[in-house]
């Protein structure tokens, strides 16, 4: 079931989900999927894609009725960001995709706003790792956490990031200590906890939200629209 951010529609799927076969693939996905020659790498690939069509089918399928997997296609950008593709016409979406142990997260909102969204196993992070990467508030959230919450807290600091960091389509190419991501743990459980987060040299703005199921956190961003988008998820 889609689940919605205010302005995000957003699903998340595993491994099991995936069918056996590729039928729902088309011919250009299946030549990027023959080219990956790691099974693992495969795998990762078919549930991120099979995830993102799903989410895409239950939000256009009152717009257009006869919708197939094989009608929607997800091409890499040059930058690397996926791209949506309705008939082989650009849809007027913007899509993130995120997938760690198994599980994969797609959200989905208007061409207007920038979107990004990560999903990430709960797992302990090292001092060395909390320093190269987070900014001196966030190396504090971290360790003022209780010991049994430091994961969770920099797992999720971590996975905000990413998810900043993809909403400005550049990735870990940017410095991660550029995002700063103002995080509150534990959180709601089973429901979505809001969380501000900017880029320091753009001064980008963004509103988070995230949560935590079955030992993983989920985090998505949105940055506030732009005029002259349209939104056809919203």
């Amino acid at each position: 079931m889609i689940k919605r951010i205010p302005g995000i529609r957003w699903l998340s799927q595993r491994t099991a989900d995936v069918p056996r076969h590729n039928a729902w693939l088309r011919d250009a996905e299946l030549d990027v999927l023959e080219a990956k020659q790691v099974e693992k790498r495969r795998n990762d690939w078919r549930l991120g894609r099979w995830t993102a069509k799903r989410t895409l089918m239950k939000c256009f399928r009152e717009r257009i009725p006869v919708l197939g997997f094989t009608d929607i296609e997800i091409r890499a950008a040059e930058d690397g960001a996926p791209e949506v593709f309705i008939h082989d016409e650009a849809a007027p979406v913007t899509l993130s995709l995120s997938h760690s142990h198994g599980v994969a997260f797609c959200a989905i909102g208007g061409n207007d706003v920038g979107i990004g969204c990560d999903t990430e196993f709960i797992e302990p992070r090292s001092d060395a790792f909390v320093s190269d990467y987070f900014t001196e508030a966030e190396r504090e959230k971290v360790l003022h956490a209780s010991p049994d919450k430091q994961p969770l807290v920099s797992t999720l600091i971590w996975s905000a990031k990413e998810s900043v960091l993809k909403a400005v389509r550049q990735g870990l190419r940017r410095d991660t200590r550029s995002v700063v991501v103002n995080v509150v743990a534990p959180g709601s459980p089973d429901d979505w906890t809001h969380f501000p987060a900017r880029c320091q040299e753009t001064q980008r703005r963004f509103d988070g939200w995230w949560r935590s199921d079955d030992g993983h956190v989920y985090t998505v961003v949105r940055e506030a629209a732009r005029n002259g988008g349209r939104n056809p998820v919203a």
